[in-house]
C-alpha cells in the first residue's frame, strides 16, 4: 500500500470527513487530485476546494472497505457477522464458501466466487468514478443496467409497460406488491397515507 494511502487510512481513522481541518485535507488533496490528473503537493486550500474535497471524502467513505462489509452494510442484526464464525444469524458467509454446500435460498445464502468477484470489480469501478466526479452516473447505469438484466432473466424484456423495481429487502417487496395491487385500475399510484406510529389510546 501506497505511504500516502496508508496516511490517508490514519487520518480518516480518527476523524470523519467533515471535522477533517484544513491542514489535513491539504495532505489528502495532493495525492487524490493527482490520481485526477491534477497537480501533486498541495499546500494550502480555499473553502470551495475544501468542500470539494469533503464531499469526495464522503463518497469514498463508504467505498474503501472490503466487498464484504459492503454487501452486509444496510441491514438488521441478522446480517452481523460473527468474527469467531465468519457467518452470520442464516449461518451465511459474505465472502465465498467453497468449502460449504449451498442451497441457493433466496433468503440466506453464501455468495459465491465468481459474485464475490463481480462485486470488487464494481467497487473498483465506483472508486474510480468517484475519484473522477462520476459516482452519481455509474451508480444510476448500474442500476438501470440490473433492472435490464432482471427483465431480460425472467422473459420480460420485450414486454411492453414492464418494470422492474429495486428494493432493499424482500420485506419492502411485498410492501410494493401490496401497494400496487391496492391502487385503483386506470389512475396512476396515489401516495401512501402516514400512520400514525404508537400505541393507540384509550378515550377519555
Amino acid at each position: 500500500m501506497p505511504s500516502w494511502l496508508s496516511e490517508a487510512f490514519g487520518i480518516l481513522a480518527e476523524e470523519p470527513p467533515s471535522a477533517l481541518t484544513a491542514e489535513a485535507l491539504a495532505k489528502l488533496a495532493g495525492p487524490l487530485w493527482a490520481l485526477q490528473g491534477g497537480a501533486g503537493e498541495v499546500e494550502t486550500l480555499d473553502e470551495a476546494a475544501q468542500q470539494e474535497l469533503r464531499g469526495l471524502l464522503l463518497q469514498m467513505e463508504n467505498l474503501v472497505v472490503p466487498a464484504e462489509h459492503l454487501l452486509v452494510s444496510g441491514g438488521d442484526g441478522r446480517l452481523q457477522v460473527d468474527p469467531a464464525s465468519g457467518l452470520n444469524a442464516y449461518g451465511c458467509s459474505p465472502r465465498p464458501r467453497p468449502e460449504a454446500v449451498a442451497f441457493a435460498s433466496c433468503t440466506a445464502s453464501s455468495i459465491s466466487g465468481p459474485a464475490y468477484d463481480a462485486v470488487e470489480r464494481l467497487r473498483q469501478e465506483l472508486i474510480a468514478a468517484a475519484l473522477l466526479g462520476d459516482l452519481d452516473s455509474l451508480c444510476s447505469g448500474e442500476v438501470e443496467r440490473v433492472k435490464k438484466a432482471l427483465l431480460g432473466a425472467c422473459g420480460a424484456a420485450d414486454l411492453e409497460g414492464a418494470e422492474a423495481i429495486l428494493t432493499a429487502s424482500g420485506t419492502d417487496a411485498e410492501f410494493c406488491a401490496l401497494y400496487f395491487a391496492l391502487c385503483e385500475p386506470g389512475r396512476p399510484p396515489r401516495q401512501p397515507t402516514a400512520r400514525p406510529r404508537g400505541p393507540a389510546r384509550a378515550p377519555a
